[in-house]
């Protein structure tokens, strides 16, 4: 559990961040910003090409240069880091989970159909969406080494 607290905290910033900037007010800016998420992972190649396939997140230029690292610009001038270190299989549960929001989740599911990547709804009916009551849809699925991704179309015109 204790891998997922910065993670929850990184995605809190995340939101209330993306929250201010679509708000058209003279509210301050925050005195600290998010700059990137950090995961860990078990074989860094591997995961780097789930993000890349599925998201089509660009790679971005490792400070480190080294095998065990590796940087992704995920929008907004945000990156998710992926550490390939000692793995031990975190306890995972829907709940902590990262978002990506897109403007057409049909043509994401397509794209996950035709990689053979499963996705569910949030109580877990397979190839389901759920919509919430503010009339977003969204799909669940799971990342290489178990986390759980959340997809909305919050971005659609």
């Amino acid at each position: 559990m204790k891998i997922f607290i910065p993670l929850l905290f990184a995605l809190l910033i995340t939101s209330l961040t993306q929250a201010q900037t679509q708000m058209n007010t003279t509210t301050p800016r925050a005195a600290a910003q998010i700059d990137h998420i950090a995961i860990l992972v078990e074989n860094l190649p591997e995961s780097l090409s789930f993000y890349q396939k599925v998201f089509g997140f660009p790679r971005l230029e490792d400070p480190f240069r080294d095998e065990v690292h590796a940087w992704l610009g995920i929008g907004h001038g945000l990156s998710l880091h992926l550490i390939e270190d000692t793995w031990t299989s975190p306890t995972i549960d829907k709940n902590n989970h990262l978002c990506f929001a897109v403007s057409d989740l049909q043509g994401f599911i397509d794209n996950l159909n035709r990689l053979e990547i499963g996705y569910e709804d949030w109580p877990g009916a397979k190839k389901s969406v759920t919509t919430r009551p503010d009339g977003i849809q969204q799909i669940y699925l799971q990342d290489p080494n178990g986390y759980w991704i959340e997809v909305n179309d919050s971005l659609r015109p």
